[in-house]
């Protein structure tokens, strides 16, 4: 998938000569960063996508991972904040959807895989409602100062969690924790 999708597409114009690096970059129409390739490689490894599969893609930007996703599943749905500025053909499986990232897609679930493109503070308890018997979610999940890959899976109505590997990334804020009482 990452040798048929260009990365340099989903970028900013200014920064299509360094699209390759391993690096966040700001992407093209909108305000997200796209994750580094290998991070991002983590996270689709990390979720075991299949052919099959309905997969649903959080805060992904102008659409790098969707289009990547696009080449692992059988559909996927693209949920942003906001409309695209100059959106652009991510694929025949692939749809765009607007809403409240963190509320997820409750009319379209349930999902089998679920992605989010970012470091999240919170636990994603929305989302995970919208995944079916065996499904997957994968994140960046804030860990004091870091961040790591983890992976939720539902099975038999409970989910459990695991840390995959050690990562960085840039944060959503629609999935910061909520600030409490501190002595």
């Amino acid at each position: 998938a990452f040798a048929a999708v260009p990365r340099e597409r989903f970028v900013r114009p200014q920064a299509q000569s360094v699209a390759y690096t391993d690096t966040p970059l700001r992407c093209v129409g909108g305000k997200r960063m796209l994750l580094s390739p290998l991070i991002l490689g983590r996270l689709l490894q990390a979720a075991e996508i299949q052919p099959g599969e309905r997969v649903l893609d959080v805060a992904g930007g102008s659409g790098y991972s969707a289009c990547l996703l696009g080449h692992l599943a059988r559909e996927v749905v693209a949920l942003e904040s906001v409309a695209l500025e100059a959106p652009f053909d991510l694929g025949d499986n692939v749809t765009r959807a607007v809403g409240p990232v963190a509320d997820g897609l409750k009319a379209q679930a349930p999902f089998d895989a679920i992605v989010i493109n970012g470091v999240i503070e919170a636990t994603p308890t929305a989302l995970l409602g919208q995944l079916g018997e065996g499904g997957r979610l994968v994140a960046l999940e804030r860990q004091g100062a870091s961040a790591q890959v983890v992976r939720y899976d539902r099975m038999g109505g409970d989910v459990s969690r695991r840390m995959v590997a050690n990562a960085s990334g840039p944060a959503l804020p629609e999935f910061a924790a909520q600030s409490g009482f501190v002595f």
